[in-house]
């Protein structure tokens, strides 16, 4: 390349006492000369000649374990297959105060019977300016309830208003901050917090206060809460695992052991891994008047959870009248552009042969058509079954529907299968028909035997004959004697 990379000012800044975020921008296109596989940082306390590096593929990354209120120099440059590129240049930033290490040679000595001095000496460590002191005593070993303060040049402080002949202890300083405090991203927005306990921990510590805060508001986000003080492995160290944050988010999580005060804060940072985005917003189509083509616009998703590189439009074509047709189409924006709207041309008419239009203005009448012919079929195959149901009924009342031939007996069995028939018996000769006075009516259906009377029946040498009729007219109907049949025979009638 023959350009370096330009460190971003804005966004280069030191997280906490330890730890220095930096991010830079690519190298112009015109100057990589090639595909940029990997970017060197660089950095050195200034005043050194020692300098630290490493490699990566990203264009930001952050730099631990630091010395507090210290200052760097840090530089970055890039690689291609071929060579690398000038190194930036160099960008200073301090990392943050930090709080100091303990005092020393702290004395107590009595000056009365109500009062004592105490003294002591600047810690070896002070990581910033000290601006006060803090002294703790009391009656008790493990609790010290009670403060005095002074600023951060006084070495001494009387303590008066004590009671006689009572041992104080006393201590300068709440419990130092937790060591080795490191935030690491264990899956995608999941980040696990070690620590281990402070070196001088100034009394019993209770618990540790945990707080997580966004780096770019400053605010708190999480409350997590008070962490048990049990030493929770054989190495001595605590953990936490925190979990569901935000994806792609700088955080801040600072700690604090807490005897019968809070002690010093220890900080550490971590940014969570990139995911999905949610769903752009707010998107709409619309046709371009009188072309095949349409504009589509959004907006960016609310929630970006990392860089968005791209955005991909699905399109989806289906006519009504024909199922057939499909025309689904995948577009894949610019990567470079970061556009929020496109113009999709070459889309499929609505209609695009004649006979596709024929069929669309047929479609709808050969449809209603066809139904009504469907009813008319099936109220005409409704009047025939009823006209052939009537038809069956009248025959049955007026015909006979079976003959047997028999020998001439004293009976003549009648087999009725109609509930409520009327038989009639009549006998006949040249001189004129003897009707029967009975009409047995039939009380069931089955077979019916009814006797025929002797009194009506007559020899065949006589010429006479006998006859049998099945009305449902009155004795002075003329269609009385209409289906005769001659004796002897049995009938069935319905």
């Amino acid at each position: 390349p023959s350009s370096a990379p330009i460190i971003n000012k804005q966004e280069t800044k030191a997280e906490d006492a330890h730890t220095i975020r930096v991010k830079w921008n690519e190298i112009k296109k015109e100057d990589q000369n090639g595909l940029i596989l990997r970017y060197e940082v660089s950095y050195k306390e200034n005043g050194t000649e020692k300098v630290f590096g490493f490699n990566i593929t990203k264009t930001n990354t952050i730099i631990t374990d630091l010395k507090p209120l210290t200052s760097y120099c840090i530089q970055v440059r890039g690689f291609t297959s071929v060579g690398k590129s000038l190194l930036s240049p160099c960008f200073h930033v301090q990392t943050l105060d930090k709080g100091p290490s303990h005092p020393f040679n702290v004395k107590v000595q009595a000056v009365s019977s109500v009062s004592i001095l105490v003294t002591w000496d600047k810690p070896a460590h002070s990581n910033g300016d000290i601006k006060e002191y803090i002294i703790f005593y009391g009656t008790r070993e493990d609790v010290q309830s009670n403060e005095r303060k002074v600023t951060g040049n006084t070495r001494e402080r009387i303590i008066d208003g004590l009671n006689k002949y009572t041992t104080y202890y006393v201590k300068v300083r709440g419990p130092g901050p937790p060591r080795e405090f490191r935030a690491q991203v264990v899956i995608a927005n999941n980040v696990y917090l070690t620590w281990k306990e402070p070196d001088s921990s100034n009394g019993i510590v209770r618990f540790y206060d945990i707080r997580i805060c966004d780096n770019i508001t400053g605010l708190q986000v999480i409350k997590v809460g008070s962490q048990s003080a049990d030493v929770q492995s054989d190495i001595q160290q605590h953990s936490r695992l925190i979990k569901r944050l935000e994806y792609y988010t700088d955080y801040t999580f600072t700690i604090q052991a807490v005897t019968i005060k809070p002690g010093e804060m220890a900080n550490a940072t971590a940014r969570t891994e990139e995911g999905a985005p949610s769903q752009p917003r707010d998107v709409t189509a619309k046709l371009d008047k009188g072309e095949l083509s349409a504009t589509v616009t959004w907006k960016d998703p609310k929630n970006h959870n990392g860089i968005i590189i791209i955005y991909t439009v699905y399109l989806e074509g289906k006519r009504a009248h024909n199922n057939s047709f499909h025309h689904n189409h995948e577009i894949v924006l610019n990567k470079s552009s970061r556009s929020t709207e496109i113009r999709i041309e070459k889309l499929k008419p609505v209609v695009t042969k004649d006979d596709d239009l024929m069929k669309d203005i047929l479609y709808l009448p050969i449809a209603i058509l066809a139904g009504l012919l469907f009813i008319v079929m099936i109220i005409l195959a409704m009047v025939l079954i009823l006209l052939r149901k009537k038809q069956q009924e009248i025959a049955t009342r007026n015909k006979v529907v079976k003959m047997n031939q028999g020998d001439f007996q004293e009976s003549w069995p009648l087999n009725v299968l109609k509930v409520g028939a009327r038989l009639e018996f009549a006998s006949g000769s040249g001189t004129g028909i003897e009707r029967l006075h009975r009409k047995p009516l039939v009380q069931q259906e089955g077979v019916y035997t009814e006797l025929f009377p002797e009194s009506m029946m007559t020899s065949e040498n006589d010429g006479s004959r006998t006859y049998a009729s099945l009305v449902n007219s009155t004795e002075d109907s003329d269609n009385e004697y209409v289906n005769q049949l001659p004796a002897p025979e049995y009938v069935n009638a319905c």
